[in-house]
């Protein structure tokens, strides 16, 4: 079979879809997301304080994705292959990518299904290798989530180092209170508080605690390296990404992925760092490498750090973390 003359790239990428994430201002429809609730910054949250100043120009909520529902509607079986489609007309490369759970060909409008069933078939060998590389994935990912639970006795991720959980029934209790540091994650719960409205109360008090205290630990780290090295940036906004830590654009703004808040505190910093760099020099040129080795000596030991285990930590999804209460 012939095929016109096209350019193709290969890689294989792996995303797990989280259940909270932050979201920059004017972006609520972004690619066809779906919100659970919106929260408008800055504005007090329930048992929550204000959030600080330095991140207050960033809209943030916790979500749940709709848009997984849609994309297993569009997924057709191709060559006993799930496949799913995407076209776009900026696109100038066809794209084949194994993800967890479907092949994903992100393609140019001009080639139909029928081109790309061809193509798929002439690359079974290719498919099946990477998709078996990616079950593998999936398996360690998944090996990994079970080591936590919020439950007693039970522990979650943070700075890289998987801190206690403790949930206890106090009659003194009035409702439900969680107390969350580098420490450890600490609940109280009235005795008279049924297991199925503890979970749920859990639930809810988890994600906004959580939301907070990365505000607080990005905006302290931020102030840190910004009046030391005297850097000046006009917005942060903390995403959720695909497949970037961080980002800085031509007009001064940074994005940070939620999840630096799992990592060892100096990959943190050296991600943090490396962004605040890109506002003196928006290259990788020899100049931004001398500027971020100034900062942080042992940058590349922090970058081999974060390229051994940032696949693992696409796997920590707070949505599936378990909810365990003692009964009554």
């Amino acid at each position: 079979m012939s095929y016109r003359r096209i350019s193709i790239c290969f890689y294989v990428f792996n995303h797990q879809t989280d259940a909270f994430f932050f979201f920059p201002p004017g972006n609520q429809g972004d690619r066809s997301l779906d919100y659970e609730f919106i929260i408008k910054g800055p504005v007090p949250l329930i048992s929550v304080p204000l959030i600080p100043p330095l991140i207050s120009s960033c809209d943030y909520g916790i979500l749940r994705r709709n848009r997984a529902k849609t994309e297993a509607d569009m997924i057709k079986e191709i060559n006993g292959f799930p496949v799913l489609i995407r076209q776009s007309k900026r696109r100038k490369k066809l794209a084949l990518m194994v993800l967890e759970d479907r092949i994903e060909v992100r393609t140019p409008p001009q080639f139909d299904e029928a081109f790309i069933a061809d193509f798929l078939e002439d690359h079974e060998d290719w498919l099946k290798e990477n998709t078996e590389r990616q079950q593998s994935i999936n398996e360690k990912h998944s090996r990994f989530l079970r080591r936590f639970s919020i439950a007693n006795h039970g522990k979650v991720l943070l700075h890289g180092r998987e801190i206690p959980v403790s949930i206890v029934r106090d009659k003194h209790t009035l409702n439900t209170a969680l107390s969350i540091n580098r420490d450890g994650l600490s609940i109280t719960l009235n005795p008279v508080i049924d297991n199925n409205n503890a979970v749920r109360l859990i639930k809810r008090l988890f994600k906004s605690d959580i939301k907070q205290y990365i505000v607080n630990d990005f905006s302290n780290i931020l102030t840190f390296y910004s009046e030391r090295y005297g850097f000046h940036f006009n917005q942060v906004r903390i995403k959720n990404t695909r497949s970037r830590w961080g980002s800085c654009s031509g007009k001064r703004n940074i994005n940070l992925h939620w999840k630096l808040v799992l990592m060892p505190e100096p990959v943190r910093d050296y991600v943090i760092v490396h962004e605040l760099c890109h506002l003196k020099h928006l290259d990788h040129s020899r100049q931004f490498w001398n500027t971020l080795a100034s900062i942080v000596p042992d940058y590349k030991e922090q970058k081999r750090w974060l390229k051994e285990h940032q696949g693992v930590l696409k796997g920590y999804e707070l949505s599936k973390l378990p909810v365990i209460v003692p009964d009554p």
